[in-house]
């Protein structure tokens, strides 16, 4: 069995690293709303936990953790985690009052050297207008906004639909 172990540059370890955190905040969203055991959590979600909200995960006398306060806390932080939510809408005439929805956003992580991006598209599916497809882009200085292919785009497309209320 031959193991490749495949080389990545500062940006694209910084996308997969902002991927991989935000997967982990909606596994212990997850993992909260089904009020399940402390057992049950990784390694990476119980370090978010006690390191990133600030939080415990000890049991009261009856067994209970306090779910309200861990499920709000992984709300707010990933409500905080971009800098920036944009959206834009399609082409159409000047002067035109047409509806415009947005077709695509675009969700900015951090800047500089490296800089991490989410960006996707909106469109109509069952009634509702909504994110269908995202994707997690990195940039370094002086390099083109390049895709990091197959990494968390399921990731993406929840954490769009969580801030874009869809």
């Amino acid at each position: 069995m031959t193991t490749t172990t495949i080389s990545r540059d500062t940006s694209e370890t910084q996308a997969v690293t902002k991927a991989e955190h935000i997967a982990a905040l909606f596994e212990l969203l997850d993992w909260a709303q089904d009020e399940e055991s402390p057992d049950d959590l990784s390694d990476e979600v119980r370090t978010i936990v006690t390191d990133d909200l600030g939080l415990g995960l000890e049991t009261d006398k009856d067994g209970w953790l306090d779910w309200d306060a861990i499920r709000g806390a992984a709300d707010q932080h990933l409500r905080e985690l971009p800098l920036s939510v944009e959206v834009r809408s399609d082409w159409h005439d000047y002067g035109d009052p047409a509806d415009l929805k947005p077709v695509e956003f675009q969700i900015l992580l951090c800047t500089g050297g490296p800089a991490v991006r989410i960006l996707g598209r909106f469109e109509e599916f069952w009634g509702s207008h909504g994110p269908t497809a995202a994707w997690f882009e990195h940039q370094d200085w002086g390099t083109p906004w390049t895709e990091v292919v197959g990494v968390h785009t399921d990731t993406a497309v929840r954490f769009a639909c969580f801030l874009l209320d869809a």
